[in-house]
């Protein structure tokens, strides 16, 4: 929590430019804070026993990181309906799995 309040992941970020990765705030509401405490407890074993320090990861022939395509396919809609997360038209949101990449033009809100 910042010192005015307001909650924020540190995310390790590799992809945004080359060379090596690094560490960015992320600011989240308490739906986001609430899931990552979820996925913090429900992979705690998995990556104890692996050493992965990744939330996403799954035990199936093995233990190993979530396959993105596969998350979006089928693992956000069932999370999508099972938070009630929709768009102002009423109709479940489109969650994608590029949607929880960390971007520069991050509003924030206090939670």
């Amino acid at each position: 929590m910042t010192s005015d309040g307001y909650d924020y992941m540190e995310v390790t970020l590799s992809k945004i430019e080359k060379g090596e990765p690094i560490t960015h705030k992320v600011f989240i509401n308490e739906l986001v804070k609430n899931v990552v405490l979820e996925l913090e407890e429900y992979t705690k074993d998995l990556r104890e026993e692996s050493r992965l320090k990744e939330l996403f990861i799954i035990k199936n022939h093995g233990i190993r990181v979530l396959n993105t395509e596969k998350c979006t396919s089928k693992r956000l809609p069932n999370f999508n309906e099972r938070w009630d997360i929709r768009d102002n038209k009423g109709n479940l949101y489109p969650l994608k799995s590029h949607q929880f990449r960390a971007k520069k033009s991050i509003r924030c809100s206090k939670v």
